[in-house]
């Protein structure tokens, strides 16, 4: 047999000298190439950590905004500003603009509230929408849409003095919004939409600048108002009995104590007359307007709160649209293609750009000349007209 001639060489003697074993050089290659690793994959930890922490705290903004969103009707507009943020951020009462389009306007739109109503939440869907800010813009670019808030509490109760108190505040602050385009040439024409007792305060504010219109400013908004739309406004309260039942059943949608909902409905019972009256007045002064009248078909709380014959003027001027909605539902929209819009919003974004071409029309004739006044003094020759011999 071939011996192996393969040389075995001897172990180096380490007991008396450590230093003399030889250096693990595996040892030292393993470890470099991990090092290198680590260094090469450090950029992509930090990379998905940061992009873990990232979907950390949007998740968690995610969350808190769906707390306050409506699980059936998520609003798909921007968040809005600030000022619309809560409650307590925006202010209760006064005249604020909605419409910041930053178009040059030239037709003011108004909305007014009814009892227990907001200068923003009456006009809110439940999902957050305002669709007097959020919707309408797009129609009628042109148009510097407005929203008057008023403590309807008082307004409604102790004395319907107050009544007049909030129109005159309504036309106030109206007249100091005009005037800094009281220069216009034409003037604005107005569009007042009112929701529920709402419609009470602008037919007195009318009236009120019908009986002051020696006042510049009053005669502004008086001959400068051209149409209105009523939502769910009462005009044939009768008798004490009809606005007792009205008052209980609008307020039974109201999120306020059992006390105040029966001061209210007693108030308005002791001023039924007044508040007919108001109603009455404002016949005379409206035949020339341009009047849309929306009316609920649903109950809220088992009643219509407002039918068709409550809600009826009676003007050949007058326009009616049945809506599929109730007392509270009626002045909300949730979407600019909902039904709700195409029954109500569409036909307001309709009567502003009509009352803005009568507008138009109007001062066109007069800047012509062919205006006639009811008390023109003719100066034509009359064929039968003998004169008087000197």
């Amino acid at each position: 047999m071939k011996q192996d001639d393969t040389t075995i060489l001897p172990l180096p003697d380490t007991s008396g000298n450590p230093e003399a074993l030889p250096p693990p050089q595996h040892d030292q290659a393993a470890f470099a190439s991990a090092f290198w690793r680590v260094i090469a994959y450090f950029p992509v930890a930090v990379s998905l950590s940061f992009f873990i922490i990232s979907l950390f705290f949007y998740t968690l903004s995610l969350g808190h905004h769906n707390q306050y969103s409506s699980p059936t009707h998520q609003s798909t507009k921007p968040d809005p500003a600030p000022l619309f943020a809560n409650s307590l951020s925006r202010q209760s009462f006064g005249l604020f603009e909605l419409s910041m389009t930053g178009n040059e306007t030239t037709v003011d739109v108004v909305a007014i509230h009814g009892l227990q109503g907001d200068a923003y939440k009456t006009w809110e869907h439940d999902d957050g929408s305002l669709w007097l800010r959020d919707f309408l813009p797009a129609d009628i670019p042109f148009a510097r849409i407005m929203t008057f808030g008023y403590d309807s509490t008082i307004a409604f109760s102790k004395s319907v003095a107050k009544i007049e108190d909030k129109a005159l505040e309504l036309l106030n602050q109206l007249s100091a919004k005009r005037s800094s385009s009281s220069l216009d040439i034409p003037p604005k024409p107005i569009v007042f939409v009112s929701h529920s007792l709402g419609g009470i305060v602008v037919k007195k504010a009318l009236i009120i600048a019908h009986e002051r219109s020696s006042d510049p400013e009053y005669k502004d908004i008086l001959e400068n108002t051209r149409a209105i739309a009523f939502l769910g406004v009462p005009h044939k309260g009768s008798d004490s009995a009809w606005w007792a039942a009205f008052a209980a059943n609008a307020l039974k949608g109201a999120s306020i104590g059992s006390s105040t909902n029966t001061a209210l409905v007693s108030d308005l019972k002791k001023d039924s007359t007044t508040l007919s009256n108001i109603s009455k007045q404002f016949i005379d002064r409206a035949r020339e307007l341009l009047i849309y009248t929306f009316f609920e078909t649903e109950r809220l709380h088992g009643v219509v709160v407002v039918d068709e014959r409550s809600a009826l003027i009676g003007l050949p001027n007058e326009k009616l649209f049945p809506v599929n909605a109730n007392h509270r539902t009626i002045c909300k929209i949730s979407s600019p293609k909902s039904h709700e819009y195409g029954v109500v919003g569409f036909w307001i974004a309709r009567l502003v750009k009509q009352s803005l071409k009568d507008a138009t029309s109007v001062a066109e004739k007069s800047a012509k000349g062919q205006w006639s006044s009811h008390f023109e003094v003719p100066n034509r020759r009359v064929s039968g007209f003998v004169g008087r011999e000197d």
